[in-house]
């Protein structure tokens, strides 16, 4: 085997977003581990931040640019025809770029799948992929037709475009791949999936980055703030927190119920009307999309509890982050969340996923009861979620893979 090992990295989106993140996050680690990593991303908005020799773009040229247009146009018109209204978190994946005629892959030893968006990669040209795959699996894409998510959408059973695309996937992924889920859920979803059920699924847990957030006194993240209230901060966010699937509407009447008076909301994420929160009659501060990581690191240490009530997700990060600024999580049973919090140990696990759960959850934390929480080990627990660990466990996957590879060609 080689000293040094090339991955080649396949991951779509913009830098803001949780999957382009998560890899770009093993990338600049496994780089510390004597890796040569490298990036091949459609999202050309990415050139303002990252500037690196190692990163590379689909749609590098006038031809490829137009290319990707088309690619990414046709797919909407194919979703417009055979979907229901909801539309944004489905993609296609039978239009785009045959990963195997970029010049990058030839020097790959290992290519590393992470995310998908529309006009990107055509899955077919796995069939054409000569070299081991790793195939992280950073929400449900994998298993599913086209959802991200299935309950961003109504029964499709009978739909058309997703059934054609479960029978398509089961073809594709008949080839040997190394599938990552990144949350023991997802596993247990993948394997109960008609396309991956016989697949070979490995779990490795996101990573958090825990130099980028630090804790706070819930007295000074105030004031940094400009937060003068000495009621209970419950704080709630996510890139789209008025998506249904990240709790909102749970979190709509679970404040109906609650004592005004008592307590104060904070959100964060790309919050588009204020209204159905000022109707409700809470005193709350909403604080947009955050960027900066010092000014999310006062916000989590100003509440005094942090809601990760979605009802399906592969691992979300914003929980890990309160905890790592010393704020404990309310979750849901049978959730990536409920995986690492201990039932009134270092978090709240609901048994029950409605209002009524999550009501008496947010009493039981912010009462005397509350105090039993163990607040100043809760960034203890997020070590397991360190870059560096994560990258090395990927770079276990690796050696294995390229030995097996040896093997065979030997044999």
């Amino acid at each position: 085997m080689k000293t040094k090992i090339n991955i080649l990295h396949i991951v779509g989106g913009h830098s803001s977003g949780g999957a382009f993140r998560g890899a770009y996050i093993l990338h600049n680690n496994l780089k510390k581990l004597n890796i040569n990593s490298f990036i091949i991303n459609d999202n050309l908005a990415n050139k303002r931040e990252i500037r690196e020799s190692n990163f590379f773009y689909i749609n590098d040229s006038i031809y490829s640019k137009f290319i990707n247009y088309l690619f990414i146009k046709l797919e909407k018109a194919i979703k417009y025809i055979f979907l229901p209204l909801k539309r944004s978190t489905f993609t296609i994946g039978l239009l785009g770029f045959d990963i195997t005629k970029k010049k990058i892959y030839e020097k790959a030893d290992i290519v590393h799948f992470h995310w998908f968006g529309d006009g990107f990669i055509n899955i077919s040209s796995l069939k054409k992929i000569n070299k081991p795959i790793v195939w992280t699996m950073r929400d449900m894409w994998c298993f599913t037709g086209g959802p991200h998510y299935l309950v961003d959408f109504d029964n499709l059973k009978k739909n058309f475009l997703n059934n054609y695309l479960l029978k398509y996937k089961k073809k594709i992924f008949k080839k040997k791949i190394q599938f990552i889920a990144i949350s023991h859920w997802l596993k247990k979803k993948a394997m109960s999936s008609p396309i991956l059920k016989h697949a070979n699924i490995k779990t490795i847990y996101n990573n958090v980055e825990h130099d980028q957030f630090k804790s706070y006194s819930k007295s000074y993240a105030r004031s940094q703030l400009d937060i003068l209230t000495n009621k209970k901060i419950i704080l709630y966010g996510a890139d789209n927190p008025q998506n249904p699937r990240k709790g909102w509407n749970i979190l709509l009447k679970t404040i109906k119920k609650l004592d005004k008076e008592k307590y104060y909301l904070i959100i964060f994420g790309k919050f588009w009307s204020n209204k159905t929160i000022e109707n409700l009659g809470i005193q709350f501060r909403n604080f947009g999309y955050v960027k900066c990581k010092k000014k999310l690191s006062y916000i989590y240490s100003s509440a005094d509890i942090f809601l990760a009530i979605s009802s399906e997700e592969a691992f979300g990060k914003t929980w890990a982050e309160a905890m790592l600024c010393n704020t404990p999580v309310i979750c849901f049973k049978n959730s990536s969340t409920s995986e690492v919090l201990k039932h009134k140990i270092n978090g709240y696990v609901c048994s029950k996923k409605n209002s009524n759960s999550l009501k008496v959850a947010i009493e039981w934390m912010t009462n005397s009861d509350g105090n039993k929480i163990s607040k100043q080990n809760l960034r203890k627990i997020c070590k397991i979620f360190r870059p560096y660990l994560i990258a090395k466990q990927y770079l276990e996957v690796y050696k294995y893979l390229l030995k097996s590879k040896e093997t065979n060609i030997q044999n």
